[in-house]
């Protein structure tokens, strides 16, 4: 008797079990056809490496690369809406696109990283100065301004002038990508600086066997910097490196554990700043604003955030 007991016992429970995976599959499939019929698209339903600036920086992915890249740009655009002067610095980008668009087409820089370069940096103010001394809409250390031109002493701060601030950031952005022949590392050199982006290049560079490999100031101070920069540009151009490529390789690991404030991350930060200033474009300022904070509330998925309803 109590065997028969047991055995029905574990029927019982074996079609409880069967039911309740019934009752999920069921409901996930309302839910996919409810979100079918109703035209709201699915999280899935947006790739961000598919954004033309996403191919702008990272060309040529394989298709793991791609999911890598995917989950890096997705975390970003987390954790930079999540900031409390994103509203803020979203202001100050679409304040001054014009301008930006302005310098970036006639340095022929990619306009859509410009943008995102300027939102990601601006700290919510055109006169913002970072803990580290740098200062306005592109965020310009003191030497690399003085470099570009601009005039810093006891009684003035051009960087803190809007315009002579996009002037110069984006020619920096433009100094960057005549060197490296590449947008991406260009991108990265405005956070990292020239010097590290190049030094992060040997390293690369002397980890697959080639021994004509030089950082930025060995370059300089040898008197092979156009060496320096054809062998740079004949790996972004024949050998398909990307920014993406080059951070990944294993080779960096110890180089890019010395640099600080997640360096690496930087290039996917400026994708996601990108998109999010592009998606920003498609609504009302009071319709994205109400779409970002449902977002951080978790109420709506990324593709609601990013494509209209």
């Amino acid at each position: 008797m109590a065997v028969e007991k047991f055995k029905n016992l574990s029927k019982f429970i074996l079609a409880k079990k069967v039911l309740l995976v019934i009752l999920i599959a069921v409901s996930f499939g309302l839910v996919l056809f409810f979100q079918k019929i109703s035209g709201v698209p699915r999280d899935s339903s947006i790739v961000l490496a598919k954004f033309q600036v996403a191919k702008t920086i990272f060309p040529n992915l394989t298709k793991t690369e791609s999911e890598n890249v995917e989950n890096l740009i997705r975390r970003q655009i987390r954790l930079i809406v999540s900031r409390p002067n994103f509203d803020k610095s979203l202001a100050i980008a679409k304040k001054y696109q014009n301008k930006i668009r302005q310098e970036a087409a006639a340095k022929k820089f990619p306009q859509d990283l410009a943008l995102g370069v300027a939102l990601l940096e601006n700290g919510g103010s055109e006169t913002a100065i970072s803990y580290a001394g740098a200062a306005g809409i592109f965020q310009l250390t003191t030497p690399t301004a003085k470099t570009l031109g601009l005039k810093i002493d006891r009684t003035i701060d051009e960087r803190l002038d809007p315009t002579k601030n996009i002037e110069a950031g984006i020619s920096y952005l433009d100094q960057n990508l005549e060197l490296f022949s590449d947008p991406g590392l260009a991108v990265w050199a405005h956070h990292a600086g020239t010097q590290n982006v190049s030094k992060a290049l040997k390293v690369y560079l002397q980890s697959i066997g080639e021994t004509d490999a030089f950082d930025f100031v060995e370059a300089v101070n040898s008197g092979v910097l156009d060496r320096a920069k054809y062998v740079w540009r004949s790996y972004v151009t024949k050998d398909n490196l990307n920014v993406h490529r080059l951070l990944q390789n294993p080779a960096l690991g110890p180089f890019l554990s010395e640099l600080s404030d997640e360096t690496e991350l930087y290039p996917y930060k400026i994708v996601a700043a990108a998109i999010l200033f592009e998606a920003s474009s498609n609504f009302s300022e009071d319709e994205f604003a109400r779409k970002v904070q449902l977002f951080n509330q978790g109420r709506i998925l990324l593709s609601d955030l990013l494509t209209p309803s």
